[in-house]
């Protein structure tokens, strides 16, 4: 299982797998996070939720669900965060 989390962390378009891995891995807060990236504290809240919610589906949905979930957490990565 830890082997399929890790992969699908490492699918992830970034910045979210940066946010996931800095959160999961370094075990820093989002405020931390964000002071890394040069961004809003509250978008890292929202990237790592948009992150989460993914994963779930990608974990326990269908094909369906997991390509709709997919392309719907695609394009929120391709809007970039405000810098502070």
């Amino acid at each position: 299982e830890a082997v399929v989390l890790k992969s699908l962390i490492e699918s992830l378009p970034n910045p979210h797998r940066d946010i996931v891995k800095m959160s999961v891995f370094e075990g820093l807060k989002n405020v931390e996070i964000a002071q890394r990236l040069g961004c809003d504290k509250s978008r890292i809240s929202v990237r790592f939720d948009e992150a989460r919610a993914y994963l779930e589906v990608a974990i326990n949905g269908t094909d369906q669900e997991i390509k709709r979930a997919r392309h719907k957490l695609m394009l929120r990565a391709s809007t970039r965060p405000r810098k502070v």
